[in-house]
């Protein structure tokens, strides 16, 4: 088994100790930045626990060829949006069969993260006769409800895992089938809530905002840019926005130019290229004002970094 961990107050590390996986962050907006995570990877698991301050979108693939669980910290009651609905810490979430990652988190979030390769899941499933179990893996934003035995019991048995897994590895290979047991039986006894629903106009209009933008990532478009692309009024697309970002939609475009400004600084290969060009190219003309936006968004200064 291999173990990695790391704590950070740094975003940018964070992102560069976290390159190899198939993840992308944009941060929001400026909070106290902070992340710690552990992992336990082996050839059928991969077991993490993950902490996060910060408003933060994620994008990427979970694992694939495998079926990844979130289950929640004991105690622990973080908000987070989960493809454009809100989450709390009070059930066991299922990442889509297309391993696309849509999440939003906020401050305070403390999550287990758990994936079991397909072949071996289904072994068990099979061995155990369970029926639920097969139509729970094989849907699509499903969560099952989870009361405080369980996650209390998850807790113990995951924090065991990542705390000894260096010391005895039969000894935390045994536990992790108890941890798949116990959440097939868990899943088994309860029942599935299936998350989609029919999707109200905002959400539609979100969703189309959203492919516009990332479809072609060269263009700055301006809030009333993709309002007229999208067919909705700036009510609807600023409720939209605020609901699952918790930032206004010129918040969040602004969020992304600053952002690539920041990653655009930190490739310059060319010495004639300086900080005022790299700006201007993302609309941003008032140099003043450009940087203390971007000392407000990420904590530094553009000639810091």
């Amino acid at each position: 088994m291999q173990i990695i961990k790391g704590k950070y107050t740094d975003f940018e590390l964070f992102k560069n100790d976290v390159r190899d996986w198939d993840l992308n962050f944009n941060i929001l907006s400026k909070q106290d930045f902070y992340a710690s995570f552990k992992m336990v990877i082996s050839e059928d698991f991969l077991l993490s626990r993950e902490v996060l301050n910060g408003k933060i979108e994620h994008s990427g693939l979970s694992p694939i060829g495998f079926k990844t669980l979130v289950i929640p910290v004991e105690y622990n009651n973080s908000e987070f949006i989960w493809y454009n609905k809100k989450s709390q810490s009070k059930e066991m979430l299922l990442f889509p069969k297309n391993n696309i990652i849509d999440v939003v988190t906020f401050n305070g979030l403390d999550l287990f993260f758990l994936s079991i390769r397909e072949t071996r899941l289904m072994e068990a499933i099979n061995k155990l006769g369970f029926l639920n179990c097969k139509d729970f893996f094989n849907s699509d934003e499903v969560s099952i409800k989870i009361d405080s035995k369980f996650t209390i019991y998850f807790n113990q048995l995951a924090n065991t895992i990542l705390n000894s897994a260096n010391q005895n590895t039969e000894y935390s290979y045994s536990v992790l089938n108890n941890i798949v047991y116990l959440i097939l039986k868990q899943i088994e006894n309860s029942k599935p809530v299936y998350r989609q629903k029919q999707k109200v106009k905002k959400e539609i209009a979100l969703r189309k905002a959203i492919e516009i933008i990332n479809e072609k990532q060269d263009v700055l478009y301006s809030v009333q840019d993709l309002c007229g692309l999208v067919g909705v009024s700036e009510k609807t697309l600023f409720t939209a926005f605020k609901e699952k970002y918790k930032v206004s939609p010129s918040e969040y475009l602004k969020s992304l130019r600053l952002n690539k400004v920041k990653h655009e600084i930190e490739n310059i290969k060319h010495k004639d290229i300086n900080i005022s060009t790299i700006a201007g190219k993302y609309h941003f003309w008032h140099m003043g004002q450009f940087a203390k936006d971007f000392r407000k968004h990420f904590g530094i200064l553009p000639s810091e970094v």
